[in-house]
């Protein structure tokens, strides 16, 4: 055993030994007590000529601290066994079995050659590569579009829809949540927005930054937004009453299990882009008359 003894009082330390078969202890690189038969008895210092015979060795004097420690045992034959003793300042008459809480163990660093490791076959370009942390997550499915009902219209209440799918849940429990932004147009001023069809994944409420034009909605506590099928939720919006093209680019990122940096959502066409509101034009645009005749009744119709 190779360590350390920890004292914890300057003064004059006597070492002995109880051991089976040869023993030897040594404190700061000097031997302290030996012997070279088994015995029972406390043994300070054997003689090599003549064993058996006890040497009375000084007093080993000892500053506060560590001090390095060895014990060492040679076993011949039958019982096996080490314990060692100390006279301490405070008891200078009495052999004391050195308590266990006076030892402190070395440790050694392991060195090791360089191996390397190959990764299965089968989790080679997977999510199950050891240690693969993506920089950032990200949404598998990101698609946003407007009803195509009232959605163009002017002036109108435009019900947004969403659906997503995250690479990593999103839970309540970590606090997630979702940021939309880019939906430029709307004149729907700060608010909070009832979530529709959501079912109960998220808070029932999100909040609307008009001059950010963004959405950010939480994930309700005990629910998870899955990785493994797509959520869908809708909102409302205001129209403006002229028209414009909608939205050019919406973006999505979330935060709370995973980063999810902000990346550009797949737009619906046509007249689902978000936001596009069309000129309010008539759909029959007609105009005829009944008679051609100078000074007659003439029908106009519309």
């Amino acid at each position: 055993y190779e360590g350390y003894l920890l004292i914890d009082q300057a003064g004059d330390y006597l070492f002995a030994n109880v051991g089976n078969d040869y023993v030897d202890i040594a404190v700061d690189g000097k031997v302290v007590s030996w012997r070279s038969s088994p015995g029972n008895t406390k043994l300070l210092m054997n003689t090599a000529e003549s064993t058996g015979v006890t040497q009375q060795p000084t007093r080993l004097f000892l500053t506060k601290g560590k001090h390095t420690f060895r014990a060492r045992m040679i076993q011949g034959t039958g019982d096996l066994e080490l314990s060692a003793y100390w006279q301490t300042p405070a008891s200078p008459d009495l052999f004391e079995l050195i308590p266990n809480d006076r030892f402190e163990v070395r440790v050694e660093p392991l060195q090791l050659a360089p191996q390397i490791f190959g990764v299965e076959a089968s989790k080679k370009n997977t999510d199950d590569v050891p240690l693969l942390i993506y920089r950032s997550a990200i949404f598998t499915t990101k698609k946003i579009g407007q009803s195509l009902t009232r959605g163009p219209t002017p002036g109108a209440t435009n019900t947004i829809t969403v659906t997503i799918r995250p690479q990593f849940e999103l839970t309540g429990a970590k606090k997630s949540s979702i940021t939309i932004s880019g939906l430029v147009g709307s004149m729907t001023p700060d608010a909070t927005l009832a979530l529709l069809d959501a079912d109960a994944l998220f808070n029932s409420t999100a909040r609307w930054n008009a001059k950010k034009a963004s959405l950010i909605l939480s994930v309700a506590p005990g629910q998870a937004v899955p990785a493994d099928a797509d959520t869908i939720f809708k909102f409302d919006l205001s129209n403006p009453t002229l028209p414009q093209s909608g939205a050019s680019l919406v973006q999505i990122s979330a935060d709370g299990d995973v980063p999810i940096s902000a990346s550009a959502m797949v737009l619906a066409t046509g007249n689902a882009v978000p936001l596009k509101v069309l000129a309010a034009t008539f759909v029959e645009a007609a105009i005829g008359q009944t008679s051609s005749s100078p000074n007659t009744e003439n029908t106009i119709t519309v």
